[in-house]
């Protein structure tokens, strides 16, 4: 196996420093890992230039991080990205069972979030697998101090675009996160004094020890489930034609994660929504700028309830939800080194959290022409909980990427096909080349 390591550059730059909100520093101990596998490849000096040209668009990925008074910031001073090349013998096929097998090492090597939040290692790494037969694996990994998939996804299409010599969206320049955002939302009549409904508890030392408990990696495993879009559009028409394929998707995951898990008392289940378009900010507004939208749920409670809720609750989303002031007030009121003691999704509540990344245009990531077959979010350790929910193979259907209890896990790899799918038509073909999802 053939391997290489640099650090790569915009070609040109203007240094600035941009001012992180409180929300941004409280997701800096944290990194995000995605993969891309492509039937066709570029060349190592294509990509290279093209990555040059994406990041003087996008300086913000190739900066480093530190700590001045009192506040966080990025520091865009052309200190350039982690790019790794390999060579293998592995196909496109296996790259494939890579992804939805979260075998994340084969992919990307992932961003050691606290090296990176000490300004000591680049936010983003990115590695290239050429693989046996032509095709190409792009592994990424970003500090979650830049911002959210959107912004990454932005970052990505600008280098696809300066590879195949399309135009360049740039980002939006703000230096000031929270400036600008309070004087987007004051404009909107949108700093309301709402409670934040990530519920932020300073907790004992004994509580910490048993959420870090909870959150070992052998107590939990990732499973992938796809669902075609002929079973999206057979979901919808049973449960509800107003519904989306993240309401009917989500609603029947939870359904089943709860039946695994046995759950005889009341539950929560949580919507992360990226507030970007419901608040009229465009899509060049890089940072973290989602919500959670925090559900109840009980025994007994149908998929079609459940899913009518997550509707509801999205379409009322600014008047019942919006928090987003809230949440910066709060954290902004708790002493930076004593925020690790507040855990805003403690485990031991068996939240399960659901995240919507598609519509991103992960798929109009196109290298040399050739767009990916598959996309697929990647984890170094477990988010207990949590699903990921993104465009099937080739952009149809649905792929969701979970992390839960290995018992739960267990359970759904016992559980008959028609449960897992009821919607699914008997003897359906499934396009995909990935044997691992159920």
């Amino acid at each position: 196996m053939a391997a290489s390591h640099q650090i790569v550059r915009a070609l040109d730059h203007a240094s600035t420093v941009i001012r992180l909100t409180a929300f941004d520093e409280t997701l800096s101990y944290a990194a995000v890992s995605v993969g891309f596998v492509y039937e066709t490849s570029v060349s190592e000096a294509d990509l290279v230039r093209g990555l040059e040209v994406a990041l003087a668009h996008y300086p913000v990925f190739g900066a480093r991080m530190r700590r001045r008074q009192g506040s966080a910031e990025l520091v865009c001073d052309n200190q350039g990205i982690s790019l790794s090349v390999r060579v293998v013998d592995a196909t496109v096929d296996d790259a494939t069972e890579w992804l939805t097998a979260n075998a994340i090492d084969r992919i990307v090597t992932p961003v050691n979030a606290l090296r990176a939040r000490a300004g000591k290692e680049p936010l983003l790494s990115l590695r290239i697998t050429y693989l046996a037969g032509g095709g190409m694996l792009v592994g990424a990994s970003w500090h979650h101090s830049i911002g959210d998939t959107q912004s990454f996804m932005r970052f990505m299409n600008a280098w696809s675009a300066a590879v195949d010599g399309r135009d360049i969206a740039s980002e939006e320049r703000i230096t000031n996160r929270s400036a600008y955002l309070l004087r987007h939302f004051t404009a909107c009549n949108l700093a309301n004094g709402k409670a934040s409904a990530l519920r932020f508890q300073r907790l004992r030392l004994l509580e910490v020890a048993k959420i870090l408990l909870a959150l070992r990696k052998r107590n939990f495993r990732s499973v992938a489930m796809y669902f075609t879009s002929d079973e999206i559009i057979e979901m919808k028409r049973a449960l509800g034609p107003r519904l989306s394929a993240n309401d009917v998707v989500s609603a029947h995951i939870h359904d089943l994660v709860r039946r695994c898990e046995g759950a005889e008392s009341p539950r929560e289940l949580m919507i992360v929504v990226n507030f970007r378009k419901r608040v009229g900010l465009g899509p060049d507004v890089l940072g973290n700028l989602l919500t959670p939208m925090m559900l109840p749920w009980k025994p007994g409670d149908s998929v079609g309830e459940m899913s009518g809720r997550i509707r509801a609750g999205v379409d009322h989303y600014l008047t019942d939800h919006f928090d987003y002031s809230a949440t910066e007030r709060e954290l902004g009121a708790i002493p930076r080194r004593a925020r690790w003691r507040y855990v805003p999704i403690d485990p031991t509540r068996r939240i399960v959290t659901f995240t919507n990344w598609s519509k991103f245009g992960v798929y109009d990531v196109s290298f040399g022409g050739s767009r990916p077959m598959m996309f697929a979010p990647l984890s170094a350790r477990p988010q207990p909980w949590a699903s990921i929910l993104v465009e099937g193979f080739r952009g149809e259907g649905v792929l969701v990427r979970g992390d839960f209890p290995i018992n739960i896990v267990a359970e759904l790899h016992k559980m008959p096909n028609e449960r897992r799918h009821p919607y699914r038509a008997a003897g359906t073909a499934l396009s995909t080349p990935s044997r691992t999802f159920l």
